[in-house]
């Protein structure tokens, strides 16, 4: 990652941005990622949309710096909603 340009960095963010705001093609794949929200009991149908908002935001320093010196090799992203309650 330290390597990457600063250009190469917006483009891979552009690209991540289209592919989650991309509309389903089919009513099942809508109901599998509702789904999956069920079960996780995360309930943020509308995950991908906070998913974006935080992409405008992120820099590859912060991505750069995020990153442990041990494990260069993935990233994980947790995403959570804004005063979510949960309520049973």
């Amino acid at each position: 990652m330290q390597g990457l340009s600063q250009e190469k960095f917006s483009a891979l963010k552009h690209s991540f941005r289209q592919v989650l705001l991309q509309k389903d093609s089919e009513l099942a794949s809508v109901a599998q990622r509702h789904w999956n929200h069920i079960q996780n009991r995360d309930y943020l149908f509308q995950k991908r949309f906070y998913v974006v908002e935080a992409l405008e935001t992120l820099s590859l320093e912060q991505v750069v710096a995020s990153l442990s010196p041990l494990d260069r090799g993935s990233l994980t992203v947790q995403v959570r909603q804004p005063d979510h309650e949960t309520k049973f």
